[in-house]
């Protein structure tokens, strides 16, 4: 069952990129329901009657939460939402006042109309786009529309036919900057409408800045650049105080096959190009995705399976990996050359600080990867190498890298080097640190789990697998097949599995990237044992017929959690023995 989201992820030349970076009036029912059994005289019982009219009309129930829907739908109720157009009523104004504009420039065409696709929206039909060539549809922002300060995005829904259809969605304000963002990045347009929410820190202009939000003087929609020509249908333009959205059930593919007494139940899906999940402190499950949306997940009812998620940051590139500090309400994010530190200060469920600890990391073909708080009180991370196999590279690529909590790019210290892209770390009970290290594309080297000991060189761009430079190099504990792309990592330390399995790894298997021959695509199980200075380890497969698994974590409750990229889905894997 497919999932339907705030905004949908232009698959179309990032995949590719990530794989390489790797929400009491019962008793005035039961009243009436008395009234109409009571024997009584016909005066008295009129009088009843307008007595329980008038309970019910006083006790009317609100209009049921919002289900599963073909699309995602925030809260109808929220009051904050700021509704900005009513094309039913005029296309030629906004609800604040402010005038329309129906524009071409350089040979293009646009005929701005009532649209024929859904009652109530505008029809923007163009042709002759293409280079010089554009047209623009906008309306100017006045009164309180042009403050847009205190809202996380702007929603609209929208549908489209035509060919090479690309408008691009611009925010100005009153300095003249104008900040755009490219729809299609966020839906994929088809005929049948569908509601987008396109976050309003992802308005940038060229050079990467933001609008004045609280000054703002234009919303715009252009159709430019590019060839295209066809109808897009608008309705139901407005400012979003908070994205939220219905989680529909999932299903489990067919092909997933795992060991006898344990169970696999699909909990969500629907977060394309899924990153990272991990849990909070008070329970809940965050979830990231690549294009730089950080969502919280509820299980409102207490079934195990996700109902409800919430948008609580956004904006950032490449966002692999989350991390929350277990005391301060503190949560880490690491994104591309930045490691950022959100906070909800006034506790409305969305992020209102965001402070870069660190910025300026090197990046090329890897980056910064996921997160693990040490025994240490620090919080530790791998950084990939700017090449599949590179020599001269920056000192801190192809490291794994600790900073203090808080701390800023001086505070960085390199505990091992030689590995060339460790996507994801855990520590065990003992203390000790792991790390799955992705091997090269372009040859036939493993995959690696090492243990990190700190001060050690682990052989890239040298030496791979058990290869150990004749001494120099530390090797793997265990070697996984060659472009598996072994990615997430978590030590299991629970209860709720058998008792052999606490102290074990689960590693999340990506899969090949380049190539036909399959590889990867599981979860495997690595059984370590303590081994004089280091460990030994075996390795079996324990979920296969995955997808594209990229993350493991374990919750509150026991359950191993395993995420997919490409649709997001989440699989909660437990222990039911015998039944």
């Amino acid at each position: 069952m497919r999932q339907r989201m705030c905004d949908h992820l232009n698959e179309g030349g990032r995949t590719l990129v990530m794989m390489l970076f790797v929400g009491d009036c019962l008793v005035c029912a039961h009243l009436i329901l008395c009234i109409g059994n009571i024997e009584i005289s016909m005066h008295r019982r009129f009088i009843l009657l307008l007595l329980g009219i008038s309970l019910l009309t006083a006790c009317a129930a609100p209009p049921p939460p919002p289900t599963a829907t073909p699309t995602p739908v925030v809260n109808p109720a929220a009051p904050r939402d700021r509704t900005l157009l009513d094309f039913e009523r005029t296309i030629h104004s906004n609800l604040f006042g402010g005038s329309t504009y129906c524009e071409a420039r350089n040979g293009a065409a646009l005929i701005c109309a009532p649209s024929f696709q859904f009652k109530g929206g505008l029809g923007l039909t163009v042709r002759n786009v293409g280079g010089n060539a554009f047209a623009l549809w906008r309306t100017d922002l006045i009164g309180d529309s042009s403050d847009a300060s205190d809202f996380q995005a702007i929603g609209l829904r929208v549908s489209g036919k035509g060919r090479g259809l690309r408008p691009h969605l611009y925010l100005v304000d009153q300095d003249g900057r104008r900040a755009w963002v490219d729809l299609s990045q966020f839906v994929h347009l088809r005929s049948e409408p569908e509601v987008v929410y396109v976050p309003l820190r992802w308005f940038r202009d060229a050079e990467g800045n933001s609008p004045d939000f609280s000054r703002l003087a234009e919303f715009q929609i252009a159709f430019e650049w590019e060839a295209m020509e066809g109808t897009l249908n608008v309705d139901d333009v407005r400012f979003v105080y908070h994205v939220q959205k219905a989680i529909e059930r999932a299903q489990l593919p067919a092909a997933v096959s795992w060991p006898a007494g344990f169970r696999v139940t699909a909990v969500a899906e629907g977060f394309s190009g899924a990153t990272t999940i991990t849990f909070g402190p008070e329970g809940h499950l965050w979830l990231s995705q690549q294009r730089g949306n950080v969502w919280k997940l509820e299980d409102g009812n207490g079934d195990g399976r996700f109902e409800r998620a919430s948008l609580f940051a956004s904006g950032f590139t490449e966002l692999l990996g989350l991390l929350w500090h277990p005391q301060d309400g503190t949560l880490y994010a690491s994104s591309r050359a930045t490691i950022t530190a959100l906070r909800d200060e006034d506790g409305d469920g969305r992020a209102d600080v965001y402070t870069d600890l660190v910025t300026g990391l090197p990046w090329g073909r890897h980056q910064n990867n996921s997160m693990v708080w040490g025994p240490d009180g620090m919080l530790y991370f791998g950084l990939g190498s700017g090449g599949d196999i590179s020599e001269n590279e920056p000192e801190l690529m192809a490291t794994i890298l600790r900073l203090p909590h808080l701390g800023g790019a001086e505070d960085l210290e390199i505990v091992a080097r030689g590995v060339r892209n460790a996507y994801d770390l855990a520590f065990n009970a003992r203390g000790d640190l792991f790390a799955t290290e992705n091997g090269p594309d372009y040859n036939d080297a493993p995959d690696e789990l090492n243990h990190i000991i700190p001060g050690e060189h682990y052989g890239y761009p040298y030496a791979f697998g058990d290869d150990d430079g004749g001494g120099r190099y530390r090797t793997p504990i265990w070697l996984f097949e060659p472009h598996a792309s072994a990615d997430g990592l978590v030590v299991y330390e629970a209860d709720q599995f058998p008792p052999e399995y606490r102290g074990n790894l689960f590693a999340a298997l990506f899969g090949q990237v380049f190539g036909s021959e399959l590889a990867g695509h599981r979860v495997d199980r690595i059984i370590v044992t303590p081994n004089e200075k280091t460990y030994a380890a075996r390795g079996e497969p324990f979920l296969t017929g995955l997808d594209r698994p990229l993350d493991v974590t374990v919750g509150p409750d026991g359950a191993l959690y395993v995420l997919e990229y490409v649709n997001g889905a989440i699989y909660r894997v437990d222990w039911v023995g015998g039944q």
